[in-house]
Formats: C-alpha cells, sequence, structure tokens
C-alpha cells in the first residue's frame, strides 16, 4: 500500500524568514536607534531594516550611473 501526499493549501513557505543578527554599534547611533524607535511607535529591527533597504536601493542606482 503506497501512502499518497495531501496537497499543500494555503500560502507557500517563506524563503525570506527574519533572522537575529548582532549588530555592534556606536554609543551615539545606539541612542538615536533606540529614541526613533520609541518616538515612530515602531521597533528597532524594522528601522534598521528599512534603512538597509533604501542604502541598498541607492547602492544600486549608484552602481548603474557611470
Amino acid at each position: 500500500m503506497v501512502k499518497e501526499r495531501k496537497a499543500r493549501v494555503g500560502r507557500p513557505a517563506r524563503t525570506d524568514d527574519p533572522r537575529r543578527v548582532l549588530l555592534v554599534l556606536p554609543g551615539e547611533l545606539r541612542e538615536w536607534l533606540r529614541n526613533r524607535a520609541a518616538a515612530e511607535g515602531r521597533d528597532q529591527g524594522g528601522l534598521v531594516a528599512d534603512a538597509l533597504r533604501l542604502y541598498r536601493e541607492r547602492a544600486k542606482r549608484a552602481r548603474r550611473q557611470p
């Protein structure tokens, strides 16, 4: 007797799941990040992720220009 696999239903598994990363920041930047996150009501990781996305887009545009 051969077992049949169930068809997967719903959303596919994420391939870019968040992971914990340790960053070493200077005190002034660490304090600014903590204060900014509190002022915006967001977590620090979200702010860092957004900043890195913007930096990556800017770097891509800079590489395209002669």
